[in-house]
Order: C-alpha cells, then sequence, then structure tokens
C-alpha cells in the first residue's frame, strides 16, 4: 500500500487548540523525527496562523480547515492550501 511506492504514515499531535503547544509539538516532531511530507491542520484560525512560518520555513505543504488572512496568498505561503473560504470570501 501507499501511494507511488512510499508507504503512508499518519501521526497526530494533540495539540489542545493551542498555538503554543502545536508551534512546540511541529518543532519537536521536526527536530526528531524530521520533516512530514505533509501537514493537515484541522484546528482553529489561531493554530494555523502560528504554525505557517515554520512550515513555509521547511517547505512542508500543508492543507487547513482554519484560514488566516494570509493562509491562500501563494505570495506569503507558497505550500500552504486552504481547505475552507475565507471570512471574506462567506460575507462577500
Amino acid at each position: 500500500g501507499g501511494i507511488l511506492d512510499r508507504e503512508v504514515e499518519i501521526t497526530h499531535l494533540e495539540d489542545n487548540a493551542d498555538p503554543t503547544v502545536a508551534v512546540t509539538k511541529l518543532r519537536e516532531y521536526i527536530a526528531t523525527e524530521g520533516k512530514p511530507d505533509l501537514v493537515m491542520n484541522s484546528g482553529p484560525s489561531t493554530i494555523t496562523e502560528a504554525m505557517l512560518p515554520i512550515l513555509t520555513q521547511n517547505k512542508i505543504v500543508s492543507f487547513n480547515i482554519g484560514p488566516t488572512t494570509g493562509s491562500g496568498d501563494p505570495s506569503v505561503n507558497p505550500y500552504s492550501f486552504d481547505l475552507s473560504a475565507s471570512v471574506p470570501d462567506y460575507l462577500g
């Protein structure tokens, strides 16, 4: 199994919806396990906002359901993909 003959491993990091915990756990994971191929952020936009600089710096592709003002802007976050519309899109 896997994708293109690569085994898929899913790792869950519990951040308790706390941006500080999310950043700490992401940094620890990268330091001990190496860069993941992909991060799926299913937390609130505060988590997305906190993690994006680290993900961008490490060139890690990420998907999130909590868009932020810049999370969908490829000139700022080229590896970030929003899975939900942003607040202005809902209001517009």
